[in-house]
């Protein structure tokens, strides 16, 4: 730090400031003591920093009282500093030499040493000036390139279009399979953008929007397309993630964007996907102050159109409790649409539109995969078809049989099979597992029959015995979810009378976890005790 004083001609005043503020006490003693062991060095403040002889300028102590000019040595070569050197301790001789090589670059010096500061100062621009131009020539080349990975983002931020456009869009209903309940409701939908002056006339009121609600996989989103291909009017998809950027204020500016798009090609059917993502409950946390922006603009735009512009907003979710109850209030989304799983109907039509775009043998039976496949959506069933295809085409199959259709359903419900090896022992015991499954199945009442019964492993399962459905359940009895209950102990029972008590493993550890039995008997399971009622919960069984 002294050398650095030392210098610069703004160092002496510094000093001189330290100097009082030490012999006043203002700085702390220990650094009193430590700045009191520097010798002084007296010598002219011109030379010294420059190594100029100027017998004009006044002689000064770094640390004590100035001294006549005529007393010191000056020194304007190496000579003369090896000289003034003499006779002072190797820390104080290292103070000396840095504080005469800081004065020479601070200005003094000869003219080489004057013209390579000034080349090093130049270079120093020269370098600036070229790096900033390579940062502005990479963002411009980050903006011109929406395409390359990263860049799309970059992009995206300036883009003004979040929304895919479809003038003329070719789905139609007969293209969606397996919810005819649902494409029966949203025929109406179509009617009013088909025609909306025959409403408007009658004083009715078209429905601003429409909530699509079901789980993934059920096909909302192409029958919003099939809903605009049937109307025969401009389709603006977006989903709500779009809606959300980095920039404050900029989901907001999107809905504002999408509307007004939407008013240029009136009438039209606006869909948001996943409008989970934008229309979530509002919170006031103070953490996340602007967070309510999006939502907001989206309520006041879905108020701000006429009814008579035909401009309808479809929206999708699987999570219809997570919305924010103003999006839901009439006048907005004005009624819900509930698209289910499909029916038995559903994906008997299911399997004969993806078995048909596939090369399928002549022996499979779909009436049997579609009680195979109870709850299965519409695109796990075109996943299973395509699954089944493929292990077609590995064994060098020309035609997907009923073989490769139940491989590829196991291979969906339980996972790969696993190559067991070659031991009696563990074969016994799966056997007698399954086997026991079997047969509480075969003898228990209202049970579901048996369908396939292995211990080929699968997954965390040493074997698996599997079951299919007469018909479709809309409610599940007490005596058949008893039934449940029985076939998933058939298997510990079947180890403990083949094998005895002590022998019992642990294979029917997954048995017990039937936790979705256990949450349905209790509304199931009522006793009478004493003059009360007592509901069986979840806790009775654990």
């Amino acid at each position: 730090m002294f050398s650095r004083l030392l210098g610069s001609s703004v160092g002496w005043t510094v000093l001189k400031s330290s100097e009082k503020c030490l012999h006043n006490d203002i700085l702390p003693h220990q650094f009193f003591r430590v700045v009191s062991s520097f010798p002084i060095i007296k010598i002219p403040h011109a030379r010294f920093i420059g190594g100029r002889k100027d017998k004009e300028s006044s002689s000064r102590s770094v640390f004590g009282s100035p001294e006549p000019s005529s007393k010191l040595k000056s020194f304007s070569s190496k000579d003369d500093l090896k000289d003034l050197l003499k006779g002072y301790t190797p820390m104080v001789q290292l103070q000396i030499v840095e504080a005469y090589r800081r004065g020479i670059l601070s200005g003094g010096g000869s003219g080489a040493q004057k013209k390579t500061s000034a080349l090093h100062s130049a270079t120093m621009i020269i370098l600036r000036i070229v790096s900033i131009g390579l940062g502005v020539i990479l963002i411009l080349f980050l903006l011109k390139s929406p395409e390359r990975g990263i860049n799309a983002s970059l992009s995206k931020m300036f883009d003004s279009s979040i929304a895919e456009f479809a003038d003329n869009v070719e789905v139609r209903f007969s293209d969606v399979q397996g919810c005819d309940e649902v494409k029966k409701e949203l025929e109406d939908i179509v009617e009013f953008l088909r025609k909306p002056d025959k409403f408007v006339k009658l004083g009715a009121k078209l429905p601003r929007g429409v909530l699509l609600v079901g789980p993934p996989g059920v096909g909302k989103t192409l029958l919003a397309r099939a809903v605009a291909g049937e109307a025969q009017v401009p389709f603006l998809h977006v989903t709500g993630s779009n809606f959300e950027e980095m920039f404050v204020g900029m989901g907001a500016s999107r809905v504002r964007q999408l509307f007004s798009a939407a008013k240029e090609h009136a009438p039209c059917l606006i869909f948001i996907d996943e409008i989970d993502s934008v229309g979530r409950t509002r919170t006031s946390s103070p953490l996340h102050p602007y967070s309510n922006q999006t939502i907001n603009q989206l309520l006041a735009e879905m108020d701000g159109f006429s009814p008579s512009e035909g401009i309808i907003v479809l929206g999708a979710t699987n999570q219809r409790e997570d919305l924010d109850k103003a999006l839901l209030r009439p006048g907005r989304f004005d009624f819900q649409v509930h698209v289910s799983p499909p029916t038995y109907e559903g994906r008997v039509a299911l399997f004969k539109l993806y078995l048909s775009k596939v090369s399928a043998a002549r022996d499979v039976q779909i009436e049997k995969l579609a009680l195979s496949t109870v709850g299965y959506t519409g695109a796990e069933i075109q996943n299973l078809v395509n699954q089944a295809a493929i292990s077609a085409g590995l064994r060098n199959d020309k035609e997907v049989s009923m073989a490769h259709l139940w491989e590829a359903r196991d291979r969906l419900l339980m996972g790969p099979a696993r190559r067991r090896p070659v031991d009696a022992e563990s074969n016994k015991i799966a056997a007698y597992h399954e086997a026991g499954h079997a047969l509480m199945s075969i003898y228990t009442k209202e049970s579901d029959p048996v369908h396939k019964v292995t211990i080929i492993p699968r997954g965390e399962s040493g074997g698996h015995t599997s079951f299919v459905q007469d018909k479709d359940r809309d409610y599940v009895t007490r005596t058949q979810l008893l039934a449940k209950l029985d076939v998933s102990m058939g298997g510990r029972v079947g180890e403990e009378l083949c094998l005895g008590e002590e022998r019992v493993t642990t294979g029917a550890s997954g048995d017990f976890s039937v936790s979705y039995i256990h949450h349905h008997l209790s509304f199931y399971l009522i006793e009478f005790v004493n003059s009360g009622l007592l509901l069986f919960g979840l806790q009775s069984f654990k």
